[in-house]
């Protein structure tokens, strides 16, 4: 169960060195941070590598990635989507997103916990 110390260097990748490395992570299973410390990355260096460019719907991200508790998560403001972001809460991950002008003209008139 005892992994070996892994040491960090600081070496610049290839984009398909960084390719290769996110697609290893996505059929892993592993957490990102278990990922990280086995191939000696941080995670901030893996969250770079898999940042999309803006054609990529959030949606379809989500859809992929498993939720890690105390991780933050930023989404774009077209997405809405209230059931899936309440999934971040029983995780315990956060989430970020711009909020549209609709929300600015919502007011609310009770509040009730939804938590058991």
């Amino acid at each position: 169960m005892n992994e070996p110390q892994v040491h960090r260097t600081s070496r610049r990748r290839s984009r398909e060195e960084a390719d290769r490395l996110v697609m290893e992570y996505e059929q892993s299973g592993l957490t990102r941070r278990a990922f990280c410390h086995r191939h000696g990355l941080s995670t901030a260096t893996l969250d770079n590598y898999r940042i999309t460019n803006g054609k990529v719907h959030d949606v379809s991200v989500l859809n992929e990635i498993a939720l890690e508790a105390g991780a933050f998560y930023v989404m774009d403001r077209g997405y809405i989507y209230f059931e899936r972001i309440y999934s971040f809460t029983l995780e315990s991950a956060f989430f970020v997103m711009r909020s549209k002008l609709m929300f600015c003209r919502i007011s609310v008139i009770r509040a009730q916990s939804i938590l058991p």
